[in-house]
């Protein structure tokens, strides 16, 4: 969390969600008005490929490498190469990765960077907007990252483009990523180099892992059909 109180509109569920699971995120892929929004690429940046808020801001479209596949749908696919050299910090704008752990070419996936490549545009993926008749044009630079909280608390409240969903501050969509990419088996050591951590860190295991009941009894449901099934 960035650390400011956030009054939930009245009437919404204010259980803690720490994370978003697999149907929250199709949910919000499958939103056009999301897609659409000023914060989208930001987000699949971190909720695909598990950089942190100060990394995607400072990613431009012109350092993303695109590979195309045919899927077995007979459709063109995409992965979005993101090679991360920079970050982007309300104290220090923009600056070098803190550790050499943080230099690193991560993949997102198609199903996030077939949505991408639909609103590419030119310079930062992530742009403030300018305000006009017409509705809000982007202005080529790169948004402040004090703007980013409030305008994504804009989204969930009503009329918002992710209205009705439960309410996680962005941060949490790099944890988002990684809670998926464990419940799909992968190790963590691998989740921790993708993210830029070390090998050995426990942050996955203190603040990742969605804490929820039902993740509880899908590991158990998991380990009763090795068992059964030998």
């Amino acid at each position: 969390m960035d650390g400011r109180r956030f009054r939930m509109p009245k009437g919404r569920d204010t259980t803690p969600r720490p994370v978003w699971g697999a149907r929250e995120v199709a949910e919000a892929l499958g939103r056009p008005d999301f897609r659409r929004s000023q914060l989208f690429g930001l987000w699949c940046l971190m909720c695909g490929g598990g950089l942190s808020r100060s990394e995607a801001l400072a990613i431009d479209w012109e350092s993303i490498r695109w590979d195309e596949a045919l899927g077995m749908d007979g459709r063109t696919h995409r992965t979005a190469y993101v090679s991360i050299d920079a970050a982007v910090t309300s104290m220090d704008g923009v600056k070098g990765p803190k550790n050499s752990r943080r230099y690193r070419t991560v993949p997102v996936p198609s199903v996030f960077a077939d949505r991408l490549w639909e609103v590419r545009g030119s310079g930062p993926v992530c742009q403030g907007e300018r305000h006009t008749s017409g509705g809000n044009v982007p202005t080529g630079h790169r948004l402040s990252p004090d703007c980013v909280p409030g305008k994504w608390r804009s989204y969930f409240e009503e009329g918002g483009c992710l209205h009705g969903l439960p309410f996680v501050w962005i941060n949490r969509m790099r944890a988002t990523n990684a809670t998926l990419m464990q419940g799909a088996g992968v190790d963590s050591t691998l989740i921790n180099a993708m993210q830029g951590r070390s090998s050995n860190s426990e942050v996955l295991y203190g603040h990742y892992l969605n804490p929820r009941q039902d993740s509880f009894e899908r590991a158990a449901d998991a380990m009763q059909r090795r068992v059964i099934g030998g």
